[in-house]
């Protein structure tokens, strides 16, 4: 569950893929359609490693992969 750091008009279409990586790490991909009046913020809360500081969380840019959740829907195939 996220929170914005402004009002919303609306939140549609939300997808989330996680999966754990090597030793205590995981991947979360987080996609929504979005629509506000005002620039904002959308803040996710993570559990992190308090000990790991500045380095419990990376972040990478999926940006130029917009058929993300279109190609992980390919390994799961619709029945008749």
């Amino acid at each position: 569950m996220c929170c914005f750091t402004q009002p919303v008009k609306k939140v549609r279409d939300t997808r989330i893929f996680a999966r754990e990586g090597d030793g205590s790490s995981q991947f979360i991909v987080y996609e929504m359609r979005l629509q506000a009046k005002d620039d904002l913020a959308m803040v996710l809360p993570l559990p992190v490693d308090r000990a790991k500081k500045e380095d419990a969380v990376r972040f990478i840019n999926l940006e130029g992969y917009p058929e993300f959740f279109f190609d992980l829907c390919k390994g799961f195939p619709q029945r008749g």
